[in-house]
């Protein structure tokens, strides 16, 4: 494979570290997240998104959410118009309750969740319960490392690593093998400094060692992804099309994990395109996963 050096100056390293293993930046990884209300409604912190070839689908994408846009949403309103997953399915923004039926409504969402499958678009995902990541928290603050663990930013994080190294698989399965990407995330005051700072932890080494200490089983989560490329990129959604779709993946594999009411009818059009299966006891995965090696330590 072709090192990015020569291309890039030496600047560009891989998402953890390391040289990349191609030169050719052409896929980019449209990540959203879904999660941050109160625990007791949204026991489930999703990131999830897709995976867009720049030159052959990305303008694609715009143009199908250009043709829902120009369908349903009002000319007043369409300046600046980024489609919410959340307005479309609980009513709100544009799409208020008064003026716009519930089947009116889910019936938009359908069609951008149907996007994906139509376009052959992997969609990525990854979740963390949150209510462990409590008691983690807490475990981990006893220990008194000079650092306060936030139990939301937790399972941000660990949740973003996760759907990195699901879309660094897909690459190394399905890509060229020149072929790099890079993660692109919403740009908003908030979100850009909690983000930067999130992906600067998770590429340090303190991070990854501290992980794979904590969590030898799952030793792989601690190397480079040598196809994704070591930055961030931010974009608003309203510039972004693929992101509103990763607003809709995102929001949609959230409230199927939650076991919301309703929430297999939207989770089934996503789902011949996830890179990988889902397991819907997330809480008790997580349990098992990540609670043995903490007590441990901290006992």
């Amino acid at each position: 494979m072709t090192s990015a050096k020569s291309r890039w100056g030496g600047l560009t390293q891989a998402f953890g570290g390391g040289e990349l293993a191609g030169d050719c930046l052409v896929r980019f990884i449209y990540l959203d997240e879904s999660g941050v209300g109160s625990i007791e409604r949204e026991p489930v912190f999703v990131v999830a998104g897709v995976i867009v070839h720049a030159d052959r689908q990305w303008k694609e994408i715009e143009d199908r959410l250009a043709v829902l846009a120009d369908r349903h949403v009002p000319k007043a309103h369409r300046p600046d118009f980024v489609f919410h997953a959340t307005e479309l399915f609980s009513g709100g923004g544009t799409f208020d309750r008064q003026s716009w039926s519930k089947e009116s409504r889910w019936a938009i969402l359908e069609d951008i969740l149907k996007i994906p499958s139509e376009m052959g678009l992997p969609v990525v995902w990854a979740a963390t319960a949150r209510r462990p990541m409590v008691v983690l928290a807490d475990m981990g603050n006893r220990l008194k490392r000079g650092v306060t663990l936030d139990p939301l930013e937790m399972a941000h994080s660990l949740s973003v690593m996760a759907c990195a190294h699901e879309a660094h698989g897909w690459m190394e399965e399905h890509a060229e093998i020149d072929e790099l990407a890079q993660i692109v995330a919403e740009d908003t005051t908030q979100r850009r400094a909690a983000i930067k700072k999130m992906f600067n932890e998770i590429r340090s080494d303190q991070f990854r060692n501290e992980y794979v200490s904590f969590f030898p089983q799952d030793a792989d989560r601690g190397k480079p992804l040598q196809r994704i490329v070591n930055s961030v990129q931010f974009s608003e959604k309203r510039e972004s099309a693929p992101l509103q779709l990763a607003d809709a993946c995102a929001f949609a594999i959230r409230r199927y994990l939650s076991h919301a009411q309703g929430s297999a009818h939207f989770f089934d059009l996503l789902k011949p395109q996830l890179t990988r299966k889902v397991t819907r006891d997330i809480a008790k995965t997580n349990e098992d996963f990540y609670a043995p090696p903490w007590q441990e330590q901290s006992s």
